[in-house]
């Protein structure tokens, strides 16, 4: 059994969490913290000083 995603899947999920994360300034802190590892990667990458002030009221 194959369980690598298939590039659709990866793609679908990179859009929704670039849905989601947008450029970082508009996570509230409860999105935050429902965000999966991915998404706060991405959070961190796109806007490092908004994931560093949602992790600190963590």
């Amino acid at each position: 059994m194959n369980t690598t995603p298939n590039s659709a899947t990866h793609a679908a999920a990179a859009a929704r969490t670039k849905e989601r994360v947008g450029d970082g300034n508009s996570v509230t802190v409860e999105q935050f913290a429902t965000m999966s590892y991915d998404e706060r990667a991405e959070l961190f990458t796109v806007n490092p000083d908004a994931y560093r002030n949602l992790a600190a009221d963590k």
